[in-house]
């Protein structure tokens, strides 16, 4: 399992008022001004989250302190900007985010809200949560949709919640966020972490490898192709 290194190179940090503490593998806020210019960034490249995907990684809220405050640990995005509020009103951006006693899933396009999620979890604090967001490319009504899987205890642990969106528009995504500030207009706080980011990329393309070997070579030998399928899950009538 690769986690996301958060550190330099790979992401760009902002964070103007040195409330983030950033480690490879970890994004911790202590007192993080819900209005601050931050974000924990990585630019993918043009069109990099171009079809299915699933991302899982782990967080934590402990304090938020205004109820309507939003404190978002990923996020997917067509745009660099310092608060989310900066980036929704021009292009596209989904994220995943906690109240003060809520998390929700939410996207955006050029100010309109392009989904939201039909219900909300009630969030404890202080309660470490699993979370795995699929993106399906083609779910809802064909223009995509984000599912967050909700759990405690471990990524197989218990389903405390799902939350589903089905987007009005395709889209593709370039940045990926561990952190992105909501933006001006409020002086709340917030403490929490969010880590152990995994989008699973490493591993997909290994098994797109291995499917490809297992279907493109005609004289490999029944035993080493069982071997395959079964390690990789690999359907045998591909």
């Amino acid at each position: 399992m690769a986690y996301e290194n958060f550190l330099p190179p790979n992401y760009t940090e902002e964070d103007p008022d040195s409330t983030i503490t950033v480690s490879s593998t970890a994004i911790t806020h202590a007192n993080s001004k819900i209005e601050s210019k931050s974000h924990v960034v990585a630019d993918k490249g043009v069109d990099h989250f171009d079809e299915d995907f699933t991302h899982q990684f782990e967080c934590l809220i402990e304090d938020i302190s205004g109820a309507a405050s939003s404190l978002p640990f990923w996020a997917v995005a067509n745009a660099l900007g310092s608060g989310w509020l900066h980036i929704y009103t021009s292009t596209e951006i989904a994220f995943f985010y906690a109240t003060a006693t809520l998390f929700r899933l939410r996207a955006y396009h050029s100010g309109l809200q392009d989904g939201l999620d039909s219900s909300a979890f009630g969030a404890i604090s202080g309660t470490l949560y699993f979370i795995t967001i699929i993106r399906d490319d083609d779910g809802g009504s064909g223009n995509g949709s984000f599912t967050a899987y909700i759990r405690t205890g471990s990524h197989e642990g218990t389903l405390k919640d799902t939350l589903v969106i089905n987007l009005a528009s395709k889209y593709n995504y370039r940045y990926l966020y561990g952190y992105i500030s909501q933006g001006p207009g409020d002086a709340s706080t917030a403490d929490g972490f969010t880590r152990n980011l995994n989008i699973n990329e490493a591993n997909d393309a290994f098994v797109k490898i291995m499917t490809t070997l297992y279907t493109g070579v005609e004289k490999i030998n029944t035993a080493a192709k069982s071997t395959i399928a079964k390690i990789f899950n690999i359907p045998t009538s591909v």
